[in-house]
């Protein structure tokens, strides 16, 4: 049983750091730390003539920290890229490490040990106190470092978050993203050294990496990643050491296999990024665009007073006969149209209401009715928007342009509230209007409890110490650090957002 605490302790300690090696695409970096750590405890372990955890623990922090500076510094010259500059710093060091090793008999360390470690012997080396023995010492020693990796996720959460997905907006806010960085190193490095003792560098690379990449494709939201990514590396963990006792195979191979068998199964079967789920979104997607192509087409050629059939549109269109009356059943069924024997004929509103549907640039309906617009993406979509760019949007703005903002951030984990608040602050915007269903900010849900209170004003503190969860908590917070007042109005009502504009008093203000 301790044998398998172990094993959970370090699959969870490297599950939840690891987290953010995937999010960074700094993967590799676990790999080149976890082997690179070698050489600071064989050196060590020379210098204090034995295996101390104090000093074993301290020797691979700073071979880890080595791995990241020569690494950064060849990626920093402008000669190589990363994987190149990891590919030659890791194995050097390594190389180094198992030299020593393989010459000096009194480490106690084999090259067997090095890569799969010795989980099954872990819990026979016990820790004593005053001539007490308080158990395992990999226990105690992963224990504590488990506190100190909450300790850290939890301190710097927000620190880590916004120097992960915009290293700019963390250096706009005085965030230290390199100091961010290092630190975070740092922990890598001490978790590499503590696991490294128990299960070796292959199984610490494994669950740095595999469960973290999984709950990457299960989830958007960074608090969630990081609790599936604990809970696949336990589960990684638990299932793999009681496969190995069975099967009587190795233990940190076992462990491994499993957690990527697990990946493999989320890769696959995965709600939302899965291979089958995006098979069927893709399908849904282009029969969605199909369907508005033929109910376009048949409004034209109707509009052209020449007879439409299901035998005209394979012809027309470039579809299979099959295709093409799967899709005529459908907007029949709809009542998008009506047959007529073979002739199609149009149901107006049912077909108005569809094409609304269809996706149509909006910016487009302005410029028709000559308000000049101009739609800037952060993802690039070169075919119908700029590329967002600061100050390109603000001299779209000072030229009387209206400007639609896509593609939030342009980066995961950064809800849509977080982005429009950066953007609205980026462009200098005297307020934020925030749409929702109901016409103002209340103490409870005015559609669950008709006793609900709506507030007319706020101050950003009351509404995050309330938990009123009017928008994302980093929104508001961001919101309250630029002084950027956010207005919450029902966008259902007419003429709501022209009543605001106009400085009437609508929905609750947030300042």
């Amino acid at each position: 049983m301790h044998a398998i605490g172990i094993a959970v302790l370090v699959a969870a300690n490297c599950a939840s750091i690891g987290v953010f090696l995937v999010l960074r695409q700094m993967a590799m970096m676990s790999d080149a730390i976890s082997h690179a750590v070698l050489l600071g405890i064989v050196i060590a372990v020379f210098a204090v003539g034995g295996r101390e955890p104090i000093p074993v623990i301290v020797g691979g922090v700073l071979s880890g920290i080595l791995t990241v500076s020569l690494v950064e510094l060849l990626y920093r010259s402008g000669k190589l890229k990363k994987d190149s500059s990891i590919g030659i710093v890791f194995p050097f060091l390594f190389a180094i490490g198992v030299i020593l090793v393989t010459q000096a008999g009194n480490v106690h360390i084999d090259a067997q040990h090095v890569l799969y470690g010795s989980i099954e012997f872990a819990p026979f080396d016990t820790l004593y106190l005053n001539e007490l023995n308080i158990g395992s010492k990999s226990m105690w020693v992963l224990g504590i470092l488990a506190i100190a990796n909450v300790s850290f996720i939890v301190i710097l959460y927000k620190e880590l978050k916004i120097s992960t997905f915009d290293k700019s907006l963390a250096l706009g806010v005085g965030l230290m993203p390199l100091l961010v960085h290092y630190l975070l190193m740092i922990m890598v490095a001490t978790t590499a050294v503590v696991a490294f003792e128990s299960v070796g560098a292959i199984l610490v690379i494994a669950f740095f990496i595999v469960p973290a990449s999984a709950a990457f494709l299960l989830t958007d939201r960074l608090s969630r990643m990081l609790v599936i990514s604990v809970s696949l590396g336990i589960t990684s963990a638990v299932i793999g050491y009681l496969f190995a006792i069975l099967a009587d195979v190795s233990i940190s191979g076992s462990m491994a296999s499993i957690a990527g068998l697990i990946f493999g199964l989320v890769w696959v079967f995965g709600p939302n990024r899965g291979l089958i789920s995006r098979w069927r979104r893709i399908s849904k997607q282009r029969f969605e665009v199909d369907l508005g192509i033929m109910l376009v087409h048949i409004h034209k050629e109707l509009g052209s007073e020449r007879p439409v059939s299901v035998s005209t549109i394979p012809n027309s269109l470039g579809w299979t006969k099959e295709y093409s009356i799967k899709l005529s059943k459908f907007i029949e069924e709809q009542k998008f149209v009506e047959k007529n024997g073979h002739l199609f004929t149009l149901n107006a509103d049912q077909l108005l209401i569809c094409l609304g549907r269809l996706p149509v640039t909006e910016g487009l309906n302005l410029e028709k009715v000559g308000v000049e617009t101009r739609t800037l993406s952060a993802i690039t979509v070169s075919q119908i928007a700029e590329p967002y760019i600061r100050r390109r949007a603000l001299r779209h703005l000072d030229k009387g342009r209206l400007i639609i903002v896509a593609g939030g951030t342009g980066n995961p984990y950064f809800t849509t509230d977080t982005a429009a608040a950066l953007r609205a602050t980026e462009l200098k915007a005297e307020v934020l209007l925030k749409g929702t269903k109901v016409d103002g900010v209340y103490d409870k849900d005015p559609v669950v409890h008709s006793d609900a209170v709506r507030y007319n004003k706020l101050n950003y503190d009351e509404v995050l110490n309330k938990n009123l969860q009017v928008m994302d908590a980093t929104a508001i917070a961001f919101c309250r650090d630029n002084k950027l007042p956010i207005l919450v109005l029902d966008y259902r009502e007419t003429d709501t957002i022209i009543k605001a504009v106009c400085g009437e008093s609508v929905g609750t203000l947030i300042k």
